[in-house]
């Protein structure tokens, strides 16, 4: 058509789906930096196979979700919330909710021995261990003992 520019007829490209996308404008949606040594210790839990398939950075924004869900369920208050990470495997998302939440106090509850010891000695390294406990036991079993 005579007279009209070519490139307002093109409409912009769609976004790649196969490729995250990351908010700039807005620095509550920003991907949140996660302390090395967490990273590290989901490397470990991820090849002793207590993580599931595909890369730890999915895992930490799955994780990153349970996050947000906690803090709207309890909001800032009077009294800091009690958390259970039923089957906690290897610590996610019970380590990436105590990292990003220092009010929280957790319990890591699991029913595994390797993977309790993994996560004890997990949240030594994270030095968690003032509001983070971890408790070997079935959920069957827990749910009858209070904790």
């Amino acid at each position: 058509m005579p007279g009209t520019d070519p490139s307002a007829a093109t409409p912009p490209p769609l976004p790649d789906p196969s490729r995250p996308t990351r908010p700039t404008e807005s620095s509550d949606l920003a991907e949140p930096a996660h302390p090395p040594e967490l990273r590290r210790i989901l490397g470990e839990a991820r090849a002793a196979g207590f993580l599931g398939p595909g890369p730890v950075d999915t895992h930490l924004r799955h994780a990153e979700g349970f996050v947000a869900v906690c803090r709207r369920l309890w909001p800032d208050g009077p009294t800091p919330p009690v958390l259970l990470d039923l089957g906690s495997g290897g610590g996610l998302p019970g380590l990436v909710v105590a990292t990003r939440w220092p009010e929280a106090t957790l319990v890591l509850l699991d029913a595994q021995g390797r993977r309790t010891a993994f996560l004890s000695d997990a949240v030594r390294r994270l030095g968690l261990g003032t509001r983070v406990s971890v408790r070997q036991d079935r959920a069957e079993a827990a749910g009858r003992d209070p904790l």
